[in-house]
This record gives structure tokens, sequence and C-alpha cells, in this order.
């Protein structure tokens, strides 16, 4: 769906505690870095409230925010 469907059923929702959105980056793995040598992974694009939506907290770092998601932040972590 389209992201103004998305924002337009986040924000007149009545029946569910909250909507997450995500998709994926692309539908091979993609490079990502964490530590010196790039790996290659499977990656999505989630809504700000992905995590707190699920009600997942953190190990390790923090969750996404909605001000992440208007900036296009990658991950917080």
């Amino acid at each position: 769906m389209s992201m103004p469907i998305f924002e337009a059923m986040r924000i007149r929702q009545e029946v569910f505690a909250d909507v997450i959105g995500f998709a994926p980056l692309a539908f091979e793995k993609v490079g990502v870095r964490i530590g010196p040598e790039p790996e290659e992974t499977w990656g999505e694009m989630v809504s700000g409230n992905f995590f707190s939506g699920l009600q997942v907290q953190p190990i390790v770092g923090r969750v996404f925010t909605l001000k992440d998601e208007s900036t296009h932040a990658l991950s917080p972590c």
C-alpha cells in the first residue's frame, strides 16, 4: 500500500492498538557493515512504531521512533 494510505490507517485506526508497516529493502541480501568487515543479510524498511507496536524492548540500544521514520534514519543501534 502507499504511504498516504498507511498514514490514514494509522491516524484513523479504531480497532487495533497500533498499525505498523514493513517492506523488504530488496529481494536479495543487502550489504551491511556492523564491524570492520561488510556482511550480507536480509533487511526490511519498517515504520517508526514497529517495535513499540509489537510491544518489544531491545536488549541493547533503543527502538525506532516516529521521529526516526520522518527523517529516514537507519538502525539506531
